[in-house]
């Protein structure tokens, strides 16, 4: 293929010039990247005149120099270019590249970037605020409530007291769970990593609730975590799946090996809506079980989230996947873990 008529077609602009520096061929690609008319003729001109004809002295430097050193330039229009010099055989060509697209897109992610970090800001300092207000008339109220008499002769009063004592405990619990979480995200709170054995990590969970008939599946292998906060989390969301599904139905738990991941699953009943995982139930709402989950998982750069009407964590394995030969089973196949 003749190189004039490979050179039209590509879309990087390329300027070729014989070993005197006088230009031989200039293709389009070159006069649409610096806005010059189409048809513009840049045959037989030195090379070095370029760098006081309009519209290419914007890029001076490329043409005032033979090395083969990268430019940047910016353009009229958010747009930026990149030049090099190239050698080929007793020529010489210089690449002319528009990096105004990928320009823009790392400055929207610098500002996206900035206006998340602003968001974040504002966040921990809204929750601190908030946390300040709640916590020190919550003490008052607690402090009062403690002075009241267990007994104050009348039942529709007495009831009513303990009512206010029990939402006051609720809410304390609440806020210092909050507390909790924030001090998680921010990173003022320090989470440990050591191998903790998956089925051992699940058994804790199982032994958390002797009243519930939870059944255990895992593998073998470890994952790097905290050995409090995240044996933790999964007992919190164990304790929320259960609340909808009921007293007395079962909880499966089961812990499945894909790669150089943990997926942690905890199926929901066939006819509830992912959203009633966020509704209060107990001392505790199972919202902040999951804001409190997300936080500590995510700290163990796993994520929370549904996945076939499933409760589902994953976490990165700590230990290389072993090959399974034919007659091993898929991982999750294993038997209860003990």
């Amino acid at each position: 293929m003749d190189a004039a008529l490979l050179l039209g077609v590509v879309t990087t602009g390329v300027l070729v010039t014989d070993p005197g520096g006088r230009i031989i061929m200039a293709n389009p690609a070159l006069l649409t990247a610096f806005g010059a008319p189409a048809g513009t003729d840049l045959t037989g001109l030195d090379v070095s005149a370029l760098a006081t004809l309009d519209p290419f002295r914007q890029a001076a430097a490329l043409w005032a120099e033979d090395s083969e050193r990268s430019h940047r330039w910016p353009l009229p229009g958010d747009r930026l270019l990149q030049g090099a010099w190239h050698v080929v055989g007793d020529l010489r060509a210089a690449t002319i590249t528009d990096l105004s697209a990928d320009a823009r897109i790392r400055r929207r992610l610098r500002e996206h970037n900035r206006a998340l970090a602003e968001l974040v800001a504002t966040k921990t300092e809204l929750v601190s605020a908030l946390l300040h207000e709640l916590r020190t008339p919550l003490a008052a109220a607690r402090s009062m409530a403690e002075f009241l008499p267990e007994d104050l002769g009348d039942a529709l009063t007495t009831d009513a007291v303990r009512g206010i004592s029990r939402n006051l405990d609720r809410l304390t619990a609440v806020t210092d769970e909050i507390v909790l979480i924030s001090g998680i995200e921010n990173g003022t709170i320090e989470l440990t990593r050591q191998h903790v054995d998956v089925a051992d990590l699940l058994g804790e969970v199982r032994a958390a609730h002797p009243g519930t008939r939870v059944t255990v599946t895992a593998g073998g292998g470890s994952v790097l975590a905290d050995p409090v906060r995240l044996p933790g989390a999964l007992i919190r969301l164990t304790a929320a799946v259960q609340a909808i599904t009921g007293a007395g139905t079962p909880v499966e738990l089961d812990a499945t090996r894909l790669g150089d991941q943990w997926r942690i699953s905890l199926p929901l009943p066939p006819d509830s809506a992912a959203d009633q995982l966020f509704t209060s139930t107990g001392r505790r709402g199972n919202a902040t079980a999951l804001m409190l989950a997300r936080a500590i998982v995510g700290r163990h750069d796993g994520t929370v989230g549904i996945e076939e009407n499933a409760l589902t964590v994953r976490l990165p394995a700590a230990d290389p996947s072993p090959p399974l030969s034919p007659s091993e089973p898929t991982p999750g196949s294993a038997g209860p873990a003990g």
